[in-house]
């Protein structure tokens, strides 16, 4: 059976060398770009995948070998409280959240404890040492004002990368199970600003806070949102948090620059506030904002969607389409089901 196997192997080998022979140049080149670019992959998800971590509904990304967890505001919420962080084999540990802006939806954990972390290195960012940690002087504080009148700096590296470039998003939705290493999604670079990265990486629910790299595992942007476009996937470019850096490490939450909230702003798009997943032909909320309108509403995660707005609700999509079809103030009635309860709520919509 060996000998036979072996003999198969043999005549496919010589068969592939011998195409790889006679294949037009053109074809060579093709099949030469496509078998490196399947390498660097490989590495890639060797290399990340062990960084990558699940954090309460969403996720997170170790950049130091002390354990700083980059990850988006909406995940961390407020500062100095505990979080438990999960790791691709399964192992938890308890990090502490320090500082976020809503603004550019960027956030810092911190793991506990000491230990040799495992990471991706970020250039330029600087990372405090442990007698920086164990100073007695009393953090800076910055009031919301000051916080929303940052600018971005100049195009970082990570700006310019060119559209239609490769790259590779790690995250945990929570349509799979945890405990196991992150689902890596290929996709391409769409566009690139200065506080945003559109790539056709797709996000999912779950996956706010994971990692963005390019094949030579750059971290290159941190997860925060997706449109209804499929290729409409956003992601915080880097440099945004090292423009925010020392902020967020001295503890400062900002609160969004309510200048935004103009008429203009408001149409945009109407914001309910919830994650979640078709569960059984089931709507189930996997975790709702804190402080969105769905909070203030009294939804909360586990919870079944029955009637939207009037409307049977049978998949997570649903809600999407309906919302779309709705304005930021309208009030609408949901209908829940939570734990064999049918409970009624209102719901004023906000803008996003």
């Amino acid at each position: 059976m060996l000998r036979f196997s072996f003999s198969i192997l043999r005549t496919f080998l010589l068969a592939f060398g011998v195409l790889c022979l006679t294949m037009p140049i053109d074809a060579q080149d093709v099949l030469g770009d496509w078998m490196e670019r399947q390498s660097k992959i490989k590495r890639v998800i060797e290399t990340v995948s062990p960084c990558v971590v699940a954090i309460e509904g969403g996720c997170g990304v170790i950049i130091s070998e002390r354990g700083h967890v980059l990850t988006v505001s909406h995940v961390s919420g407020a500062a100095d409280r505990q979080v438990k962080v999960q790791f691709a084999d399964g192992s938890f540990a308890i990090g502490t959240t320090l500082g976020s802006n809503p603004n550019f939806d960027v956030s810092v954990v911190k793991l506990d404890g000491a230990g040799k972390w495992p990471h991706i290195a970020v250039p330029d960012l600087s990372i405090p040492s442990a007698s920086d940690d164990a100073s007695d002087e009393p953090k800076i504080r910055f009031t919301a004002t000051r916080l929303s009148k940052v600018k971005p700096s100049l195009l970082s590296k990570e700006a310019r990368l060119k559209k239609g470039a490769w790259c590779v998003a790690f995250g945990y939705p929570l349509s799979f199970k945890r405990g196991h290493p992150p689902v890596v999604r290929l996709g391409q670079v769409q566009s690139v600003s200065n506080t945003l990265i559109r790539a056709s990486a797709m996000i999912m629910g779950g996956d706010s806070g994971g990692a963005l790299v390019d094949l030579d595992g750059q971290l290159i942007g941190i997860s925060s949102r997706v449109r209804s476009q499929a290729d409409a996937n956003l992601y915080v470019p880097i440099q945004v948090y090292r423009d925010q850096w020392e902020k967020l490490l001295a503890g400062v939450v900002g609160k969004p620059d309510e200048r935004k909230d103009t008429a203009s702003e408001r149409s945009m798009r109407p914001w309910l506030g919830i994650f979640g997943d078709t569960d059984e032909s089931r709507v189930r909320v996997r975790r709702v904002q804190a402080g969105s309108p769905a909070d203030d509403a009294g939804l909360k995660p586990e919870d079944v969607i029955v009637m939207f707005d009037n409307v049977e609700m049978t998949k997570f999509s649903d809600v999407v389409e309906q919302l779309k079809r709705l304005h930021p103030g309208d009030k609408i009635a949901i209908e829940v089901n939570r734990y064999g309860t049918l409970t009624d709520l209102t719901v004023e919509l906000g803008a996003k």
